[in-house]
This record gives structure tokens, C-alpha cells and sequence, in this order.
């Protein structure tokens, strides 16, 4: 439910309508929430809030790159996902978007991989513990991401929406090494007027990027 969808875990967030976090309402037993619309969801004992990110809504990609993030943090032993971590995610994808847009913004993804690397390596550790949650500035990022998408008329959010909500926040645009400008020229020439109408556009971004090369 939304007044716990930063204390569930990664999986729980993408099943959908069973909050698994209550402790304070309904006795603490998972519950449905009382509305299952696309943009307002409601558990017991709280108000209606705007929905701050859609799992439902990432493309095939992004959400592979968020479940591996999930995996480099486990990994490490640590307890949450970080931007840094979804960054390497990113990057590692070798038939996604993000090398290609970063690459034409100017930037060397493998730098920025190696940054992301670095600033992960000082994060809290623990050992063991539970699957690890999604943070706070993850959980804003993807806020952002999807206010990206809308700003695009897409449906779903892509790497390049994640990559363009990261230049909002300082610490993640200083990691990406780009400004907003010039990242957001750079999907505009890999996407060119293209909209992501369905979870896999990846394949019609880059035969257009390859077309637009030859």
C-alpha cells in the first residue's frame, strides 16, 4: 500500500495490490488496499496519495536492471538498492540504451560504471538480513522517472527517463558527468519521435540510432 511501499521489499512492489507491511493497521494483517486504481491507492487508516512510482509501468529493461540492482546489493550486504546500483545495472546492459545515450552525451559509461562502483563500495553494510529494500533517493529517482515519462506522452519508463530524473539531483548528475542538456539532446537523437507505447522499446530506439549511423 502506499503509506508502507518504501519499507516492503523489492518483489512486493511489483505484485501489486497486497500490502505485506502493515504492522499498524487492521491488527497487522496484509490487507487490500481500498482502491487498486492506476494513480491512487489506500489502505486502511490513511488518506489518498498520489502514487510516487509505478513498478507496473518500466519497461522490460528497466525492471531487469532494477532486479539486478537488487542483486549487486545483496551481494554487498546491503540493506537497500542505491542509485549507484541501479546505475551499474544500467550500464551493464549490453543492448540497452544507456551506454548509447551517455556515450553520445559525451560521457564514458565505463567511467561512470567504475564511479558508481567506488561510491558503492562506501556504502553500510550487513550480514545477512532480509532481501534489500529500495532507498529513499531510489524510490525518488523513480518519482522523478515517471514525471519524465508523462513529460514525454510515454507509457512506460524507460532508461532514458531514469537517466534525465538522475541530472535533477546533484550528487547523481555529478555521477553521470553530463549535464541535462546534453543528455537530453542525446535522446533525442537515439530516439528521434518515437514513444514507448509498450515494455520493449529498446529494439526500435536502436534500429533507429543504427539507421540514423548509416
Amino acid at each position: 500500500c502506499e503509506r508502507h511501499a518504501g519499507r516492503t521489499r523489492l518483489g512486493a512492489l511489483t505484485r501489486g495490490s497486497l500490502c505485506l507491511a502493515c504492522r499498524s493497521c487492521r491488527g497487522g494483517q496484509p490487507h487490500r488496499p481500498f482502491s487498486a486504481s492506476p494513480h491512487r491507492v489506500r489502505c486502511a487508516g490513511t488518506r489518498p496519495q498520489t502514487t510516487p512510482m509505478r513498478p507496473d509501468r518500466l519497461t522490460q529493461k528497466t525492471r531487469e536492471a532494477l532486479l539486478t540492482a537488487s542483486q549487486h546489493a545483496a551481494e554487498r550486504g546491503h540493506p537497500e538498492v542505491h542509485p549507484e546500483h541501479l546505475t551499474i545495472a544500467l550500464f551493464a546492459q549490453p543492448d540497452g540504451l544507456a551506454p548509447a545515450i551517455l556515450t553520445k552525451a559525451g560521457a564514458d559509461p565505463r567511467t561512470v560504471v567504475q564511479a558508481a562502483i567506488d561510491r558503492s563500495a562506501r556504502l553500510p553494510s550487513v550480514q545477512g538480513g532480509a532481501e534489500p529494500t529500495l532507498s529513499r533517493s531510489t524510490r525518488e529517482l523513480f518519482t522523478r522517472a515517471w514525471g519524465e515519462t508523462e513529460k514525454f506522452g510515454d507509457e512506460y519508463t524507460s532508461a532514458e527517463h531514469v537517466l534525465l530524473a538522475m541530472t535533477e539531483d546533484k550528487d547523481q548528475r555529478a555521477l553521470l558527468g553530463v549535464s541535462r542538456e546534453d543528455l537530453q539532446k542525446a535522446v533525442s537523437e537515439v530516439r528521434g519521435t518515437q514513444k514507448v507505447t509498450d515494455p520493449n522499446p529498446e529494439g526500435k530506439f536502436q534500429a533507429l540510432e543504427k539507421y540514423s549511423r548509416d
